[in-house]
This record gives C-alpha cells, sequence and structure tokens, in this order.
C-alpha cells in the first residue's frame, strides 16, 4: 500500500484533521455577497424573460423561430428589462 494517501495529502490534512479557517475581510466578503447577488439577479431576469416572452410571444412551438416570433421576444425582452430597471430604481430610492 506505498501509494495510499499519495494523492497531494500531506499529514496535517489526513482524514479526521481540520485545517486551520482562512480568515476573510469584511470587504472580501461584501464583495462576494455582491457578486453573488447580481449572479442571482441575473438568473432571476432571464427566467422571467424566457417565462413571460415565451408564453406571449410564441404560439406554436418548432424547431425555429420566425422572423415574426424573434422580434417579439426581442420587444417583449427589452420592455421586460426597462420594467426591471424602473422598479430597481424606484426601490432603491424608496429606501433612501
Amino acid at each position: 500500500m506505498s501509494g495510499y494517501g499519495s494523492y497531494g495529502s500531506t499529514p496535517s490534512s489526513s482524514f479526521g484533521q481540520e485545517e486551520p479557517k482562512q480568515r476573510v475581510s469584511k470587504e472580501e466578503l461584501d464583495q462576494h455577497l455582491t457578486q453573488q447577488l447580481a449572479v442571482s439577479q441575473m438568473q432571476a431576469i432571464i427566467q422571467g424573460i424566457s417565462k413571460q416572452c415565451f408564453k406571449m410571444c410564441i404560439s406554436k412551438p418548432s424547431s425555429q423561430l420566425t422572423s415574426s416570433d424573434q422580434a417579439c421576444i426581442n420587444k417583449c425582452a427589452d420592455r421586460y428589462l426597462e420594467t426591471f430597471q424602473q422598479v430597481q430604481r424606484a426601490f432603491l430610492g424608496s429606501r433612501q
């Protein structure tokens, strides 16, 4: 068993022993949380656009979008983003 544990493990990282925890500064934590919120927000926007615009624009699903489907989706996505930005501005304005 000479190869056992040879995958980069050291005595300090062997099973059952904890590694020392790294300290994270408040600024790093704030930056990470801000990034995660932005990712989550973008995912929610994309999901909302997909759901709403598909329901509104695609009457007959097929393997390709027609030019009118594409135009409808583009307009719908633009409106969705504009509305989201207005709501966001109103929310942020009410917090101040």
